[in-house]
């Protein structure tokens, strides 16, 4: 009877050791939700000029699939892939990440219209994107937060991607918490998100630019056939 209580009691603490293992959450399991978040950062100095005359359309971005659950991916090393029990994220991370990226683009105020509905009528552009990589990487003692992702813009008239660029950074977390993992990820989006606006600026001003020059080329001036006249009638 002692050995059974005995035996319980170590398969009790044993399990308890295992979930709080799994969990990462130091036997508290108690579910937390989280989201990437920023404030996009205003360019005041670009406000001042007017927009882009095109609409763009923000497509839902693609996502690997060990990122596309809710749990919360973590690496203890390159081999091994792990997820947080009770740490979620709040949405599912393809659409909170489109959501970020079609939110900072509309409050970038370059393009007339900037729409995340696929109902949206007259596209001139479609931005696009894939995220490779959404999650916490522990190297020795330290802990790091992950984003690898890719944009294309493309030319919805010609279906041409006529821009792309592609990020792959890590931000080191200043405390070994979930949280931590989230504010750096969404700070770390931020900054892509950043660089791709000012690109697609660039790349709009080019357009526009390249555009006026055809339409200021002179136009050859065509001239008209030569007319065939019959030969004179003879009247002797």
């Amino acid at each position: 009877m002692k050995r059974l209580i005995i035996l319980s009691l170590s398969i009790l603490i044993l399990g308890s050791g295992c979930a709080s293992l799994l969990s990462r959450n130091d036997g508290k399991n108690k579910t937390s939700r989280y989201i990437l978040e920023y404030d996009p950062p205003v360019d005041t100095t670009r406000l001042k000029s007017p927009p882009w005359q095109a609409n763009v359309w923000v497509r839902d971005f693609s996502i690997t699939e060990p990122y596309r659950q809710n749990e919360i991916v973590y690496r203890a090393s390159r081999y091994q892939m792990d997820v947080y029990n009770f740490e979620l994220w709040a949405l599912k991370p393809k659409f909170m990440i489109s959501d970020m990226v079609f939110k900072h683009l509309r409050d970038a105020q370059i393009f007339q219209q900037v729409s995340r509905s696929i109902e949206v009528e007259n596209v001139d552009y479609v931005l696009r994107g894939e995220i490779t990589a959404l999650e916490e990487v522990d190297k020795d003692s330290n802990w790091f937060a992950h984003l690898a992702m890719s944009m294309y813009f493309v030319d919805n008239h010609t279906q041409k991607v006529v821009w792309a660029r592609s990020w792959d950074e890590q931000e080191q977390l200043r405390k070994k918490e979930p949280e931590s993992v989230v504010r750096s990820l969404s700070h770390l989006l931020e900054n892509a998100v950043t660089e791709a606006v000012s690109d697609l600026d660039s790349l709009m001003a080019e357009i526009q630019s390249k555009s006026k020059a055809q339409s200021n080329e002179p136009k050859q001036k065509t001239l008209a056939p030569p007319i065939n006249l019959p030969p004179p009638v003879n009247f002797k």
